[in-house]
């Protein structure tokens, strides 16, 4: 098994944010003959469905508060779940991963895994902030720093619109929802790197723009692979589409919803818009959303830009 420059076997831990193609990061080595990433979201379960969902603390519209409540009866098996049953199976995992030969490749959404009360502070106080020594989220350091972290991130003008159509569909969510202004901000992805980034884990952390991901797949994720010590040829960039019969089935459409355009993928397709300009994408929101969503999504946009910009200083670069 691959080690790394710590004392510990490889274990590697995709922390990312939802709408930032997390799932076609993990698609291009689903197959790889190294790793095992069968097991994602441990902590999505407690997070957004269980007893101790925070959904329950935030302040939503009556639509979306109803919305999550369906939620958690649509999943019955994940509505029981709680943050230390899910360090618990998150653990057991990578032990049965382990023991099979296998590395570990886990991923979860940065955002499921902040402590609560930095989730609310950081949403409704603007002067809130997080000391760089204190770890924000639910892993213990003791498990956490077992693992080479590698994060991912996205400009907002593609993260946050989809982010919306997505809550909007699913949740019920207006932009004005606290539930909204959660999982369309890379605050957490940035407080975990400041974190992970001053400690000693397993391996330094790596930092990947979902834009080299999808415009620079093979260069980017080659050199990633030769940092962590794994064989780049077992990278898959095509594969063949799965059938609709085949596609994962929940009672809420929520897999379907979240993975649709991955599983209708034949591929990493290279994007041809070049890039980004808000302003551009700003009037492509009005013809779709009209012009009040459409303020609100820039408005959006522009407060998340800060981070985005603090941390795609530090990505790889081929």
């Amino acid at each position: 098994m691959a080690e790394t420059n710590g004392s510990y076997p490889l274990r590697i831990l995709l922390l990312d944010s939802p709408r930032t193609c997390s799932q076609l990061f993990r698609r291009l080595f689903q197959n790889h003959p190294q790793v095992d990433t069968s097991v994602m979201h441990l902590y999505a379960s407690p997070w957004g469905f269980g007893p101790e969902r925070i959904a329950l603390r935030l302040k939503n519209s009556p639509e979306a508060q109803q919305a999550s409540i369906d939620w958690a009866e649509a999943v019955p098996d994940r509505a029981t779940q709680t943050y230390e049953s899910a360090l618990v199976s998150f653990e057991k995992t990578v032990q049965d991963i382990e023991s099979q030969g296998k590395i570990p490749f886990m991923k979860e959404h940065n955002v499921t895994l902040m402590q609560q009360d930095v989730t609310l502070s950081t949403i409704r106080d603007n002067e809130f902030s997080i000391p760089q020594h204190r770890n924000p989220s639910y892993l213990p350091d003791s498990f956490l720093l077992t693992f080479s972290p590698v994060f991912l991130i996205r400009h907002p003008a593609q993260m946050v619109p989809s982010n919306y159509r997505i809550g909007a569909s699913l949740k019920k969510l207006k932009l004005e929802d606290e539930d909204s202004m959660v999982q369309t901000t890379q605050r957490w992805t940035r407080y975990m790197w400041d974190y992970l980034a001053t400690k000693s884990p397993a391996q330094k952390p790596i930092l990947i723009d979902a834009e080299d991901l999808i415009n620079n797949a093979e260069a980017t994720v080659s050199k990633l692979c030769n940092i962590l010590g794994i064989d780049p040829s077992g990278v898959e960039y095509s594969w063949d589409a799965v059938p609709k019969e085949q596609w994962p089935e929940d009672g809420m459409g929520i897999a379907k919803t979240y993975l649709g355009d991955l599983l209708v993928s034949k591929g990493v397709t290279r994007s041809e818009k070049g890039l980004i300009d808000i302003d551009v994408e700003t009037e492509k929101w009005v013809e779709q959303y009209g012009q009040e969503i459409a303020r609100g999504l820039r408005a959006r946009v522009d407060k998340e830009m800060p981070d985005y910009d603090y941390l795609r200083q530090f990505k790889l670069t081929v």
